[in-house]
């Protein structure tokens, strides 16, 4: 099947195409078939024109390969098109695929396809038509295409907002009435452009709103599908917000009907203004935010008054459940209207604005009293209304001007039990009139409800309007026959007519380019956009109301089907309009809902998804949606959420916490349940917090403290013990690795981070603890570390330690501490001492020192201090802390405690030793550190001390020490940022740096 497709080349060929008239000869495209396509198991007939009256042999081909044969069937002449015709049945056939075509001789068909879905995108595309034609509000590039249509967005066909008081515009918000007639203005920047103009009308608009509704309310009650109009199929402003976008676009028309409404206090008060437009007619081509114009309110009419009255209340009952206020408003117009209406039946619209406008005149208004009724009626149940339901009627031809049956359509879609009654009556009219139809259309060669009579202006809204019927009657009876009958009127729209032209704008290898419409205008200017998909053009009429169409088709009036002509100028059988279009996206919706009812196929889901944010500190915490997501076929859909850190979850809507700095793709898979899926993603971004800290890991994840891997050095094994790396100080080879401004790194000294990052740690309570066992240390190393726990912890030499467990630590906590008591002891005794000798001291003896060495350090310098003052503290108390604040730790900062007490104790006994080792150490490895980092640590570096370079005392409160010059790190710090980063390894494991 060879559909035009809106591409760079194709639109480079529109625009190549002259102003011709497609009056070819019969046999162009002879056998007519319909060039959209056939439905596997539905009718598939074409018309071949041929005056033999003899069966002739037709193949059916696919890729050059004959797939099935047969005969014609002779019908004889068809008065409306003017030739001898046969018919060609090849319903039996059933296999999907595309680029079929009919031969008979050398004559060959366009091509076409047979397939389920062959009318979903025309829906799709049908529906779309109306964002395009919106007033007052910009169309976006983004909301040009997309959606479940058959075109992608595209610049070409985007323009401003038009008619909003934006120069040259003269806007819609605050249209005053036409001059003399009234003296108040109304805002009614909403709605829909009318056709190829900019007037906006309500009588038009009215039936072309109720037509969308009432498509919903078939899905809804009478079909398989109501998810095929849900939020997101159609890719506009609205999407996204849970409400059908069918009801979203719908509602753009609504809220303009409502807002022309006479205000209270005015004569006429509740009756409708019957149209509004510019004061005369504008040129082509033109975008609608360049039309200059005076535009005005035309006066009130009962008609325009009752149309209000019957889609504001139909709007009433659907928005009940989705906007409840919305749907209050629209009951409230609707019966104000309703009244005005009773109380002034015969305001009839006059003559005499016609000049920048179509007319619409009405001047039999009893089909609107019962239309207003019925539908007031079906959502009110209030008995007021049902006197004035007539459910006779006689024609099958409907339309703005006459639109009972669109009463009888509601009555016999919405089942309530106050009208039951009603709409078993309404459902006998629907079946009679489908019945004429059909013996109408079996007496025409190309099988259509219309006769020689009936090709008049809008002939093809004419046909859709009574292919509404026939599906209505089908829907209610379940008799092929309906079917077969309504399939065949389309097939009429999609080229298999007299011209083998489709005329529906993208769909078939000849379909209808040159819409009179003054944007899509590209076949005047190339400027300008040709007209996307999925709009129906009028049609043939043989009375050739404009000079185009009567200079070109001058005698067709004799074979009426021949009366069209593809060009823009050509407006009674060109134009396009909001109310045929409303016909033909019923049309679309009803036969794509058949086609798709217990189909084997499987259409995968559409998926949409919202954020609450995309970007933030951490930790962050974003709230995922999948609100508007559906499936055409009606599947349940199931929700998968992969956050992109390694966490998962389900559900429509769900929560998750970024707690680690970084660049995360989060992924929505969402599954119908049969193999169909669809996926969206979104990008969060993922900052490190300001203050506080992330996890060590997270940290060097992101490389800021990871810094000694960025040039690649893979895997480096650290150790503890040591103060050198590959010939270099430790501080030296970090900060030589460190990237001067890399991102996602630490771009300042990495010295420096490191000491902020403790120091955040140690007033979080993070650093020091792993799982049960405190992190003051294990084993024979020092104090401050390490295996798997925090780097205060414990081992049995530790010098903070009690016991197994660390001096810095008991239980589960961290070994800084837990609650208020030292996290080097829990008790009356300091965690640091378990026995008769205080390790780094008790009461007014240095605790730093034990024997020869001070229990916070062994090695030249005192590891709890280098200065005057003991490592362990400063001051009259020991450096493992006597008192409020030890040496070891000094207010909340200590890598051993949290709290106010100090990490290597609490209580009378000092924390610097254990047995009768030294409270700095036991073992191998000094209990309270060796270089920086002494057993018994404070602030957020090593309490005792760091090497030479301390800035402050490390028994000082809080942060002394610690906080290492702007050149260098001591080894301590560099050991509780390694315990604290590589969450709990062992600091001789290896780990490849990415």
């Amino acid at each position: 099947m060879k559909r035009f497709v809106y591409n760079s080349l194709s639109l480079s060929i529109l625009m190549a195409v002259t102003l011709t008239s497609t009056t070819a000869s019969a046999s162009t495209g002879n056998p007519h078939v319909n060039q959209n396509g056939y439905l596997p198991n539905g009718a598939k007939v074409a018309t071949y024109a041929n005056t033999s009256s003899s069966a002739l042999d037709w193949e059916l081909w696919k890729d050059g390969n004959l797939v099935t044969s047969g005969k014609t069937v002779p019908f004889g002449q068809d008065a409306t098109a003017g030739e001898y015709v046969h018919q060609i049945d090849f319903s039996s056939f059933t296999t999907e695929g595309g680029n079929y075509e009919l031969h008979i001789g050398s004559d060959v068909s366009y091509p076409f396809m047979i397939d389920a879905s062959a009318y979903t995108s025309p829906m799709y595309d049908a529906l779309r038509y109306f964002y395009h034609n919106r007033s007052g509000i910009a169309i976006e590039t983004a909301f040009t295409g997309g959606g479940l249509g058959s075109y992608q967005p595209n610049s070409i066909w985007s323009h401003p907002a038009g008619h909003i008081g934006v120069s040259p515009n003269k806007g819609d918000n605050n249209v005053q009435c036409w001059p003399g007639t009234c003296n108040y203005a109304l805002d009614v920047s909403k709605g829909w452009y009318d056709a190829g103009d900019h007037g906006k009308y309500v009588v038009n608009g009215g039936i072309s709103a109720w037509k969308l509704l009432n498509a919903y309310e078939r899905a809804k009650y009478q079909g398989n599908n109501l998810n095929a109009f849900g939020d997101g199929m159609l890719n506009i402003p609205e999407s996204g917000n849970g409400v059908s976008d069918l009801l979203d676009e719908a509602r753009w028309e609504v809220e303009f009907l409502l807002a022309m409404q006479v205000p209270d206090g005015q004569e006429l008060a509740g009756m409708v203004h019957h149209k509004m437009h510019d004061e005369a007619w504008t040129g082509f081509p033109m975008a609608p935010n360049n039309d200059p114009q005076q535009r005005y309110l035309v006066p009130p009419s009962t008609a325009a008054t009752l149309n209000v009255a019957a889609v504001g209340a139909q709007c009433a009952r659907i928005w009940a459940d989705i906007d409840s206020a919305f749907a209050n408003r629209c009951l409230t117009v609707a019966k104000k209207a309703w009244d005005a209406a009773m109380a002034h039946p015969s305001v009839i619209y006059q003559d005499g604005y016609n000049n920048g406008g179509g007319g619409y005149g009405d001047s039999d208004v009893s089909d609107e009293f019962v239309w207003a009724a019925a539908e007031l009626y079906i959502t009110t149940g209030d008995s007021k209304y049902a006197g004035q339901i007539d459910t006779t009627l006689y024609s099958g031809d409907w339309g703005w001007a006459d639109t009972k049956a669109a009463a009888l359509m509601s009555l016999v879609t919405v089942p309530t039990s106050h009208t039951s009654s009603l709409a078993g009556q309404a459902q006998n009219t629907i079946v009679t009139l489908a019945n004429e139809m059909i013996s109408i259309a079996d007496g025409q060669g190309y099988e259509i409800p219309i006769d020689q009579y009936g090709y008049y202006w809008a002939s093809n809204n004419g046909l859709a309007n009574k292919l509404m019927l026939l599906a209505t009657a089908y829907d209610h009876t379940d008799d092929q026959k309906y079917i077969d009958a309504f399939a065949k009127g389309v097939d009429y729209l999609f080229g298999r007519n007299a011209l083998s032209h489709s005329y529906i704008t993208g769909y078939g290898e000849n379909a209808a380019k040159q819409p009179h419409h003054r944007f899509w205008a590209g076949a005047l200017d190339s400027n300008y956009p040709w007209a996307p998909p999925g709009a129906m053009v009028g049609g043939a009429n043989a009375g050739l109301d404009d000079d185009e169409a009567k200079k070109t088709l001058s005698g067709c009036e004799s074979k009426p089907q021949t009366c069209y002509v593809d060009h823009i100028y050509a407006y009674s059988v060109n134009e396009i309009t909001i109310n045929w279009n409303g016909a033909f996206a019923w049309i679309m919706a009803f036969y794509d809902d058949y086609a798709t009812a217990g189909s084997s196929d499987n259409t995968g889901p559409t998926v949409m998804m919202t954020t609450s944010t995309v970007e933030g500190d951490a930790p962050l915490l974003v709230a995922f949606d999948a609100t508007g997501s559906a499936d055409i076929d009606g599947d349940t859909l199931s929700y998968t959420w992969d956050f992109g850190d390694g966490n998962v979850a389900f559900g429509l809507m769900v929560e998750h916490t970024y707690t680690v700095a970084g660049s995360y793709t989060a992924t929505l898979t969402v599954g119908d349940g049969r193999g169909g899926e669809a996926t969206k993603t979104a990008i969060i971004n993922v900052a490190a917090a300001n203050t506080g800290a992330l996890p060590g890991q997270a940290l060097y994840e992101q490389g800021c403290l990871g810094c000694h891997g960025t040039k690649g050095d893979g895997v480096i094994s650290f150790d503890a013990t040591k103060t050198s790396y590959k010939g270099q100080s430790l501080t030296d080879y970090i900060r030589d690795q460190m990237p001067p401004s890399s991102p996602g790194s630490c771009d300042a000294d990495c010295a420096t981070q490191v000491a902020e990052y403790i120091r955040s740690w140690s007033d979080n309570g993070s650093g020091s603890d792993n799982g049960g066992d405190s992190g003051s240390d294990n084993g024979s190393d020092n104090g401050s570390d390490n295996g798997g726990d925090s780097g205060s912890d414990n081992g049995s030499d530790n010098g903070s330690d009690n016991g197994g467990d660390s001096g810095s630590d008991n239980g589960s906590d961290n070994g800084s501490d837990n609650g208020g008591d030292s996290g080097s002891d829990n008790g009356s005794d300091n965690g640091s001492d378990n026995g008769g000798d205080s390790g780094s001291d008790n009461g007014s003896d240095n605790g730093s020192d034990n024997g020869g060495d001070s229990g916070s350090d062994n090695g030249s310098d005192n590891g709890s201090d280098n200065g005057g003052d003991s490592g362990s503290d400063n001051g009259s108390d020991n450096g493992s802390d006597n008192g409020g604040d030890s040496g070891s730790d000094n207010g909340s900062d200590n890598g051993s405690d949290n709290g106010g007490d100090s990490g290597s104790d609490n209580g009378s006994d000092n924390g610097s030793d254990n047995g009768g080792d030294s409270g700095s150490d036991n073992g191998s490895d000094d209990g309270s550190d060796n270089g920086g980092d002494s057993g018994s640590d404070n602030g957020s570096d090593n309490g005792s001390d760091n090497g030479n370079d301390s800035n402050g005392s490390a028994g000082s409160d809080g942060d002394n020490n610690s906080e290492s010059d702007s050149t260098q790190i001591s080894f301590g710090s560099f050991g509780h940022w390694m315990v604290l980063l590589l969450g709990g390894l062992v600091l001789s494991r290896r780990r490849t740096v990415k």
